[in-house]
């Protein structure tokens, strides 16, 4: 086991948490390849680390290899059209009404500072979920020149399936608000299809046609319908929107572990990446050995659990980050993702291609 364990350390490659020199991260140009879909994890969403490392490797993707989409683990509608409104926001204004709170970090706002200096970098959501409340003024904003009143009308209806989700012990009641949403929403794509937009609301009308596509699949469910279905269609609707929206461009996809690779327990948004575009994915899931997370709906700081001969202990201590290809791991293995079980066991090279473990892990913090 001693051998076992110096072979993984004296093979991983050790990387920077931060800093502007990207040259550490060369060793991704002969991961990826040619692949054009780069999926980049984290084990929560609470851990300020995964962030600052993540926004290197944007950086590095996008400088240096032409990743030109950047998709993010947020809401359709809002990430889109807050995208396009960007050069008006400030980085905080940009990241709140994107994002859900579950990401709404201090760490996080450098990604969005940098995106707004890059303007050839596209921005797209790919969760059928709402993320932010903003996305109301959005959408009501794009219609209003157009169909004043329709836009009034979708600032107030376009949420109406937060308040009958939470109608489930009353089937009946249920299905009449879902199925009156549903008849609304399908009401509301014909109006949409039938303004003739003018050129500089084009991309703005595209993100609209393709979020109310993605809402009417998201909210057909019945009131017994289980849990980890519904985890399972949300994801296929982000692999669909995602897949819908990179086309053959480079995409570089930002979200938790739990919805890239493949999925334990039910298909998520990598397995169906993968099964459409199988030689184009490249996917990185990001751990930690040590440290203290921010449970985010909590706001509570909890130490890390990683067990102490699981993955995380396979990367060399030495080094603030380090990377280490699947390939090496032929067993499986436990590891800590707190919003996905806790401490959880798989065969790694069955789930991701490359995996980073971060050497101490600090809490997130509010922007």
């Amino acid at each position: 086991m001693i051998a076992t364990l110096a072979f993984f350390m004296l093979q991983s490659v050790p990387i920077r948490i931060s800093g502007d020199d990207l040259s550490d991260l060369t060793f991704l140009d002969a991961q990826i390849g040619t692949r054009r879909i780069a999926e980049l994890g984290e084990a929560t969403h609470g851990g300020a680390e995964f962030y600052k490392l993540k926004l290197r490797i944007v950086r590095y993707l996008h400088e240096r290899r032409g990743f030109n989409i950047l998709a993010i683990e947020s809401g359709m509608l809002e990430t889109g059209l807050a995208a396009l409104r960007r050069a008006e926001l400030t980085d905080r204004e940009f990241m709140t009404t994107t994002v859900s709170g579950g990401m709404n970090w201090r760490e996080m706002l450098p990604l969005f500072a940098y995106i707004k200096s890059r303007p050839q970098l596209r921005v797209i959501g790919v969760d059928p979920q709402f993320s932010a409340t903003e996305v109301l003024d959005y959408t009501h904003d794009l219609l209003k020149p157009y169909r004043p009143k329709l836009a009034a009308q979708v600032r107030q209806r376009l949420g109406e399936p937060y308040q009958f989700m939470a109608k489930t012990g009353d089937p009946t009641e249920f299905r009449t608000a879902r199925d009156d949403y549903l008849r609304w929403l399908k009401a509301l794509e014909g109006h949409v299809g039938a303004l003739r937009w003018k050129p500089e609301h084009k991309a703005g009308f595209a993100v609209l046609t393709q979020g109310l596509s993605g809402l009417r699949r998201y909210w057909d469910y019945e009131p017994t319908t289980p849990v980890i279905d519904r985890f399972a269609l949300r994801d296929q609707i982000m692999a669909d929107h995602l897949l819908a929206q990179v086309g053959k461009e480079k995409a570089i996809v930002w979200a938790h572990n739990g919805h890239i690779g493949n999925g334990i327990g039910y298909r998520v948004m990598g397995d169906h990446v993968r099964a459409a575009r199988d030689k184009d994915v490249f996917s990185l899931g990001l751990f930690a050995r040590s440290g203290e997370w921010r449970e985010h709906w909590s706001n509570q700081t909890k130490p890390w659990d990683a067990a102490p001969d699981g993955l995380e202990s396979r990367f060399s201590k030495r080094y603030e980050a380090s990377f280490l290809p699947t390939s090496v791991f032929t067993d499986a293995v436990s590891a800590y993702e707190p919003e996905n079980g806790g401490r959880i066991s798989f065969v790694p090279k069955d789930r991701f291609d490359g995996l980073v473990v971060v050497d101490r892990l600090s809490p997130t913090n509010r922007p």
